[in-house]
């Protein structure tokens, strides 16, 4: 169809014309296909959240809040699933609270997005609100994770630089998904939506992410207050998954800092292609 149009259109203006359009139409989308293909997984936001428990901890009342714009846990929710770091040495987690039920039992961490079931730990169900920890990518691929508990390294992360953050949930209720024993691992919830396939529905949302405004100001105890920069994300995790769950997504939340979203699709190739193309449209028809 395209050819029979040119050679009804010839070699003037209009089929040049016609020709470069196409061409550029043709290459934006092939470049558009690529860059979403590489590019890290973004979740659909934003998500109902049931009750006022996480608002809650965003108040200057019970939580962390302390002044400037504050942050909206239904309207400001980001929708980044994966992550990398921005810093030479490697990200803080800061530990700001948890009040799921099977608390004690809950662990905390960073997995890698080149293998979901390779993971390092960050914080355990005897962590404290105010509570740090350092993670270091190693060049090697290695992931240190240095707390109050001690150092551990964790090998064999396919892309270290790559990762989400996960909640390994203990003690579910039986009758669930969960067996009621504390000692056995009964699901994992990820800030990557896919993979939340036990849930009910499977793929829905089990971590809530916000990235800091650089404007709002926040403290966690014992820490000073300080400003919420835009390398910073609060993490809020759902640990239940049944239909009867609260879905209000203050059972653990963490600060994370010096971490950046893996960038969307990115439209600067797409635009480069663009304005090439017209470009020598433009110098063939003057």
């Amino acid at each position: 169809m395209l050819r029979r149009q040119f050679a009804q259109e010839g070699q003037g203006g209009s089929g040049m014309k016609s020709r470069y359009i196409v061409t550029l139409a043709a290459l934006s989308m092939v470049v558009l296909a690529a860059q979403r293909a590489q590019a890290g997984p973004y979740n659909v936001r934003p998500v109902p959240v049931s009750g006022g428990n996480l608002q809650g901890v965003f108040s200057d009342v019970t939580g962390i809040y302390v002044s400037g714009p504050g942050i909206d846990a239904a309207a400001d929710q980001h929708s980044a699933a994966w992550f990398t770091n921005t810093s030479s040495g490697g990200s803080v987690a800061t530990f700001a609270v948890e009040v799921a039920p099977a608390s004690a039992e809950n662990t905390f961490g960073i997995y890698s997005t080149g293998d979901p079931s390779k993971r390092a730990a960050i914080f355990d169900g005897a962590a404290v609100p105010g509570e740090q920890a350092f993670v270091s990518f190693l060049a090697n691929g290695d992931v240190q994770v240095s707390a109050a508990s001690g150092t551990v390294v964790t090998s064999g992360f396919p892309d270290p630089k790559s990762f989400g953050f996960y909640l390994d949930v203990f003690d579910a209720p039986a009758g669930g998904f969960g067996d009621g024993i504390n000692t056995t691992l009964d699901y994992t919830v990820f800030t990557d939506d896919a993979l939340n396939t036990l849930v009910n529905p499977a793929g829905a949302a089990q971590v809530l992410v916000f990235r800091g405004d650089n404007q709002t100001i926040l403290q966690v105890p014992p820490f000073g207050a300080g400003l919420f920069t835009d390398s910073e994300f609060i993490l809020a995790f759902e640990d239940g998954v049944t239909g009867s769950a609260a879905g209000d997504f203050a059972d653990m939340v963490v600060i994370v800092e010096s971490v950046a979203p893996i960038p969307e699709p990115a439209t600067g190739l797409l635009l480069g292609v663009g304005l090439l193309t017209l470009r020598r449209f433009r110098r063939r028809q003057s």
